[in-house]
Order: structure tokens, then sequence, then C-alpha cells
């Protein structure tokens, strides 16, 4: 079997993906397929969140475990994580609603349904992303009077280690001296 997903962005209305994944796909094999499609960094980390018809997020299946409890503690439970969780455990039915969260230091927040339930096709791979339309953020128009000010620390920080990379900056101290 495999369940069919429709996704749309928080940040803008123009953005749609659909995709087909296999009951047996793990939550991970579905984080890495949106990372593709939508391409993002793989470096951030991410978590699904399912949910109630409302879109009140119910339980977290997360990327890595970031939980600085202790297992020995008394009442602990252990974060559920995407490559331990199949599709099929936590998907029951048409319609039914997930949230994607993407970097939360700077957040992207996805709106996933699943909106259907069909048999694979034979000699069809799966998961595969059926439909793409627009980007996942609005495109951010930038005034010729902009200066450093209003650009982010880690944006410089990328475009530094760009340079370095190409040679185009040579790595100096890493202290003041």
């Amino acid at each position: 079997m495999i369940y069919k997903y429709r996704m749309l962005s928080e940040a803008n209305e123009d953005f749609l993906r659909e995709f087909e994944l296999k009951a047996s796909n793990s939550f991970l094999e579905f984080h890495e397929l949106i990372q593709q499609t939508v391409k993002f960094s793989t470096l951030e980390l991410a978590s699904f969140f399912i949910c109630d018809g409302g879109w009140n997020r119910m339980t977290e299946i997360t990327l890595l475990d970031m939980q600085e409890a202790n297992p020995d503690e008394e009442g602990y439970e252990p974060p559920l994580m995407m490559k331990d969780a199949l599709l099929r455990d936590y998907m029951e039915e048409p319609r039914q609603r997930i949230v994607y969260e993407y970097d939360f230091l700077r957040p992207k927040t996805f709106y996933i349904e699943m909106n259907g339930i069909a048999k694979a096709e034979e000699g069809t791979a799966y998961p595969r992303c059926v439909y793409s339309r627009g980007e996942p953020l609005e495109p951010q128009v930038r005034d010729e009077e902009d200066d450093f000010e209003n650009i982010e620390i880690a944006d410089i920080e990328d475009l530094m280690l760009d340079e370095l990379d190409e040679g185009i900056i040579e790595e100096g101290p890493s202290e003041v001296e």
C-alpha cells in the first residue's frame, strides 16, 4: 500500500508538494524526501508532529534525541525517532494531519495531510514526489539600500565558509590576539 500526501507551506500559499510513500517507509525517509524536493540543508534539525483534526500537535517524531533527561529517571520516555517510526504505525486514515517543522532556530512549518491510500504501482520507485509547485518560502526582495545590519550572523558565517572553501579568503588565526 502507498500513502498519498499533500504538503503546504505556512510561509507561501503558492507552495504545494504531493508525495507517495509506502506504508512501510519510515518518517526518516519522508524527511529525506522533503529535504530533496525543497532543497533545504540536511544539517538542520526537524520533527514531525502527529496532529488531530484541528492541527493540534499530539505526538512528536524527531530526527535526533535532544532531550537532556536521564534515561534512568522515573517517568522518562525516550523520544520517537524518525528512523524507527514507520508511517503505517502512526498514519491510519485519509485526512490525517501532520506538521513538519524544519530548522528550530528559524522555523519553517509545513502542513501535511494524507489524502489517499492506494495500491503501489508495479515497477514504480517509492517514496517519490509526484507534484511540485512553488518555493517553500516567499521570495525575499532586497532593497539596494539594505546594508549588513539586516543580514543575520548565520548568513555571514555561511558566506564566509563558502568563500574560504573557494579560496577567496584565507583562513586566519582562530583567536583574537
